[in-house]
Parts: C-alpha cells; sequence; structure tokens
C-alpha cells in the first residue's frame, strides 16, 4: 500500500478535497517518526502476538453503566425508570434474573425474569429508531466488558486518522468530522505520538474511508506521548472505555517491540510538600510531577504550543486532570523510580504545526477542520512575486505581478515614459521599451 496516496485518498474522500497537498505533513512524519520505527525494527505497527483481553472491574461496568442511565435520566425517557431499577449485572449479562415491574409515569411496565435486556427496551421506547439507537449503544457498552483483541502500537499515518473511526458504535471529538480533527495531522506531525488499540479481528470499511481502503477496527484506543529521548511517556485518556488492566499490557508490548523496561504507571501528583523537621506544609497551586531529583510542574514538562492545539490538552483539560505516566528504566539503575529523566531535558512536545491540505500553506485555524480558514471562507491566496509572503488580498503591477502592500509600497516604481507601475528592477528594462 502507498502510505503517502492512502493519505491523500482519506483526506480527499473525508473532506472533499481533490489532489490535497499533503508533501510536507508526509515528510514531517517521515523524519520524526523515524526515531519510533527504528526501535520497532522497521516496523510501523507492532501487534502482539497472542489476542489480549480487557475486562471491567466492577467499578468500572457501574461507571459505565451510569453513564448510559444518566443520560436516558436527563432526556426523559421511560427506559430510565427501569434503568433505575435494573441490577448491572443483569444488565452486562443481557438477561434479567427476576421480574421487574417497573413504574413509569404512564404505568406499570413488566419485564419477565429470563428476558433479554436489549429486548426489553421496546416495552419503553416506541419510536423505532430511537430505539435501535439505544439497543446498539447499549449492546456496545456491554461488549466492552470483555474486550479482546490483538494489541497494537502504531506509527502508521491511517491509524492516527482513524483513532476514532469504527464500526463498533463509538466516537470522540477526534473522529474526522469532529471538534478536533485537525488534531489528528499533527499527531501525525510530531515527535511525541503513538496509537495504541485493540483491533477486531477483520479490518473493516470505516465511516469516512473510501472503500478501498479496509483498515484496522479499533475496539479501544489510547494515545501514548513521549519525550524526544523515550525515558517518559504520558498516556491519554481511554477510548471508548477505562480499563484498569490496559496500560499494565500496553508496557509488556513496548518492551516486546523494542521500547525497553518501563515502570509502573503513576498518575499521582503533589500539590503540597512538608518542610523538614517542621509541621509548615508548602501548598502549590500547579500539579508537580517527579523529572529526575526534583518536581516539575505538569505544564513544564508537556508542551503543546508548537502546533494548534486542536487535541485535548493534557495539562488543562478536565479529562486529564491527573494523566497517568511511567519511566524507562532500561538503561538506569532499576531501582530509580524516575529513569534517566532530568529537569529542563524531559519534554513532550505534542503536535506540529502542518499546512492546510488544501492550499499547502501553513495559516491560521479558528475552527477545528483541517482546512485553513482562507480556504473555509472560499478566499483566494496566493504568494507575493518578490517576498514569497502570503498575500491575501495584494497588488499588482500593470505588467501582471501579484505584491504585497509593503513590496507594491517599497520595491515599485512608475514609469517615466509610460506611467505604469512596474516592479524596480525592471524599471530599465521598461523604459528601454
Amino acid at each position: 500500500m502507498d502510505i503517502k496516496q492512502s493519505i491523500a485518498d482519506v483526506i480527499t474522500y473525508a473532506y472533499k478535497i481533490e489532489h490535497p497537498n499533503i508533501d510536507r505533513l508526509y515528510h514531517q512524519w517521515q523524519i520524526h517518526k523515524k526515531h519510533f520505527i527504528e526501535r520497532m525494527n522497521g516496523q510501523l505497527i507492532y501487534e502482539s502476538k497472542e489476542p489480549v483481553t480487557f475486562t471491567l472491574t466492577h467499578e468500572e461496568k457501574r461507571n459505565q453503566y451510569m453513564t448510559f442511565y444518566h443520560l436516558q435520566r436527563e432526556a426523559g425517557t421511560a427506559l430510565s425508570y427501569f434503568l433505575d431499577e435494573l441490577e448491572i449485572e443483569d444488565f452486562y449479562n443481557n438477561i434479567t434474573s427476576k421480574q421487574y415491574d417497573v413504574v413509569t409515569p404512564s404505568g406499570v411496565i413488566t419485564v419477565p425474569k429470563g428476558w433479554k435486556v436489549l429486548k426489553s427496551f421496546k416495552l419503553f421506547i416506541e419510536e423505532e429508531e430511537q430505539l435501535k439507537m439505544l439497543q446498539q449503544e447499549a449492546s456496545a457498552i456491554i461488549q466492552r466488558n470483555c474486550a479482546t483483541g490483538h494489541l497494537c502500537i502504531s506509527v502508521h499515518p491511517l491509524d492516527y486518522l482513524s483513532i476514532s473511526e469504527n464500526t463498533l458504535n463509538w466516537r470522540s471529538c477526534h473522529s474526522l468530522n469532529g471538534d478536533f480533527a485537525a488534531g489528528n495531522l499533527e499527531y501525525i506531525a510530531d515527535k511525541a505520538t503513538v496509537v495504541c488499540y485493540l483491533k477486531s479481528d477483520k479490518n473493516a470499511i470505516l465511516p469516512d474511508f473510501p472503500e478501498h481502503i479496509p483498515w484496522n477496527n479499533k475496539k479501544w484506543r489510547c494515545l501514548l506521548f513521549f519525550d524526544d529521548n523515550l525515558e517518559f511517556v504520558m498516556a491519554s485518556k481511554q477510548y471508548p472505555f477505562e480499563s484498569s488492566g490496559a496500560l499494565p499490557a500496553i508496557t509488556e508490548l513496548l518492551r516486546d517491540c523494542g521500547f525497553g523496561l518501563w515502570t509502573k504507571w503513576y498518575n499521582n501528583y503533589v500539590d503540597h510538600v512538608y518542610e523538614e523537621g517542621t509541621d509548615k506544609i508548602e501548598f502549590y497551586m500547579e500539579n508537580l510531577l517527579p523529572i529526575g531529583d526534583c518536581l516539575i510542574p505538569l505544564n513544564k514538562v508537556i508542551n503543546m504550543s508548537r502546533g494548534h492545539s486542536f487535541y485535548c490538552d493534557l495539562t488543562q483539560s478536565s479529562s486529564y486532570e491527573h494523566p497517568y505516566y511511567a519511566y524507562n528504566i532500561t538503561d538506569c539503575n532499576p531501582f530509580s523510580q524516575t529513569g534517566w529523566t532530568a529537569p529542563g531535558k524531559t519534554k513532550i512536545n505534542i503536535g506540529e504545526t502542518i499546512c492546510c491540505p488544501k492550499c499547502g500553506y501553513e495559516r491560521r485555524r479558528s475552527t477545528c477542520d483541517i482546512v485553513c480558514d482562507f480556504c473555509i471562507s472560499g478566499r483566494r491566496f496566493e504568494k507575493c512575486d518578490l517576498c514569497q509572503k502570503i498575500v491575501p488580498s495584494g497588488y499588482r503591477t500593470d505588467d501582471g505581478y501579484l505584491l504585497c502592500k509593503e513590496c507594491y509600497e517599497t520595491r515599485t516604481i512608475e514609469c517615466a515614459r509610460c506611467f505604469m507601475i512596474v516592479r524596480s528592477q525592471d524599471a530599465f528594462f521598461h523604459s528601454e521599451h
């Protein structure tokens, strides 16, 4: 498969951009992911030899269930009354262990013992499309209780484009039509981001991928962000569910594919310290984490300003108040829990500035669309013929050159013979005619 052409085909299909300009993006990917590819012995995707199973704890199952329940309660559906009484284990087993007599505003609805839970939804939801949608959503939650597949670590561009594209009834803001779609391209281009996912047995035609590019169907995924020296790593939020067994499984896969040995995952941060020998406590407004022998603010370790920040911010988002992190211990004293990390050296640079795939220029985005503001607005932009600056509404000399305002005012001259405005460098040539 031609990787560069595949990227272009997905962008063309998802955004209707004919012949997208991805030369710089592809070059950035080749350069900035090289150190990962070398660790993986030339592979772009490293896959576990045996299938891995993520099983949810009771608390994790309860959290998933309660999220579904509260959504129905907020929507005011009759189904919420059933969910309020339903045993959580009955939900995940998809069968009622007893008879439920559910009191709703319209009367008592009986769900017999031994009924399929999803089938019983029809007793509470009359509208067919809504019923189908809720059954699919509930089915997806049940399947997360025991998700099995091959665990993968990838720097393949199509895995960044598809981090939230699947046929398994879940999505996030990084879907290609989501709020942070531009971040997918920035992840492709940066030096920090790696995709981890649990995949289905067979590839699928993903929602925003063309039919001729079937790709990995992700049951679960998480992004890893490494520092430039591959000595420190942080994990993003897990989608579409969080499993306590996921990060330890990733640690084993990192070892197997050439990333070395890693400590356990931590998500504890320091917000106060005791002064030795006293009862005095010093409180901090920022989250601190151990780097080498120092405590460093989280926002000093993570740099998310190189790109346009069209992704969830590990330093500010409430979803990542305490992101998990781990240290590489392969080449250092294994008893040193902070590895080779050191203040001032350990930086995670998430996201890389990218060019608009429609016009090929590096320009401002006020939305999270992958194309720039100027292409969205339909305005035509070109380069100044003298200084090469982007010209949104430039000036033209009488002999046809497009110039920016500064060059027009400082590097043009009026011909003394015919009074045409021409470039200063052409003035002698023009006067001869």
